[in-house]
């Protein structure tokens, strides 16, 4: 009896280390830096001078209608044009600044913006930029999760 007990201990201990807590979002397959949606909103009430800055990169309507205190708005990174604003937005800001992008107008593993911006900034050198994990959309995981946002 009491092998068969240190067996099965065994085999729970076993099956608890397999089960190890999820991640932390930190790295996307496409090598995007992700931070999830609580993580980024404690880093934002930081002190000021150590905020990272926020770019959202998606559809005006989504801006208008809510958006991240601070953030400004640089347009669809999907469009050539969208793509050209961000760059100007972001064009006289240090190459080590923070920097925290999102859409938020659907999935993100979907989202036809973040993927875009994440390129652009990174080619003009910014080494510091990690993209706000939404899973399904700004309003679901941001809005309704009770973080700060603001409207236009």
């Amino acid at each position: 009896m009491l092998h068969r007990f240190g067996l099965y201990s065994l085999a729970g201990l076993f099956l608890l280390t397999m089960q190890a807590p999820p991640a932390p979002a930190q790295a996307s397959r496409s090598g995007m830096k992700l931070i999830r949606t609580q993580r980024a909103a404690a880093e934002l009430r930081g002190p000021a001078a150590r905020r990272p800055r926020v770019v959202q990169v998606g559809f005006f309507r989504l801006y208008e209608a809510g958006h991240i205190p601070g953030a400004i708005y640089a347009g669809p990174a999907r469009t050539a044009q969208g793509r050209q604003k961000l760059r100007q937005a972001v064009k006289s800001w240090p190459r080590n600044a923070q920097i925290f992008i999102y859409c938020g107008c659907c999935p993100m593993a979907e989202c036809p913006n973040v993927r875009p911006a994440w390129t652009v900034l990174k080619k003009m050198g910014f080494r510091q930029v990690r993209v706000i994990d939404l899973p399904q959309n700004f309003y679901t995981n941001w809005i309704q999760a009770g973080l700060p946002h603001t409207r236009q």
